[in-house]
């Protein structure tokens, strides 16, 4: 499949939201991606774990860092492949399929997470080639993640740098999950 274009969703406060391709090369300033319990395999975890040479799965088989839902590591400075300045692992937990509420505050915790460090340029791949989504949920969980990285910039007091947060579409429907996305944050209203 020949790589799709990024999509520039549009913005809200002072981030600016894009849907594109990521690959663990991608050159950015932090690499979010979410890591299960077990292996999944085909995760975005176990291509980063392949690419450190199984150091997730160490992490994993010694409690370190487990996969358990909201548990969270950031690892600065990941040797190459990875191109990104940092690393942030978030907890997926055993059985996220399908589970909009669940993967709309784990994505809600890395963005409050992202707001703490100095990245400017964010990619998030928390799921999809991981997860086990039905066909028929995509948009649902695609709106949940862009609902749960809204949730955390309301509420700022004072808006930190500008931002460019990049969310992962390789789920082999990149059209719907980047209109979902889209939608999701041309009707979002703050519950404040």
């Amino acid at each position: 499949m020949p790589p799709i274009p990024p999509r520039p969703l549009g913005q809200y406060r002072h981030v600016r939201f894009v849907a594109a391709q990521i690959a663990i090369e991608a050159p950015v300033d932090l690499l979010i991606v979410g890591m299960q319990e077990k292996d999944g395999g085909r995760s975005g975890a176990e291509q980063v774990d392949r690419a450190l040479h199984g150091t997730l799965g160490r992490l994993r088989a010694g409690g370190i860092f487990t996969g358990m839902a909201g548990e969270e590591l950031t690892l600065w400075a990941p040797p190459a492949p990875i191109g990104a300045r940092s690393l942030m692992l978030i907890g997926l937990g055993a059985g996220l399929a399908g589970d909009p509420l669940r993967i709309g505050r784990l994505t809600r915790q890395a963005m409050r997470s992202t707001l703490c460090t100095h990245a400017r340029k964010v990619a998030c791949l928390l799921g999809w080639n991981g997860l086990d989504i039905a066909e028929e949920g995509i948009e649902e969980i695609a709106a949940a993640m862009m609902r749960g990285a809204l949730l955390a910039l309301d509420g700022l007091a004072t808006p930190p740098r500008p931002i460019e947060w990049i969310f992962d579409i390789r789920n082999g429907q990149a059209q719907r999950t980047a209109a979902a996305l889209e939608n999701a944050l041309a009707t979002w209203h703050s519950p404040e």
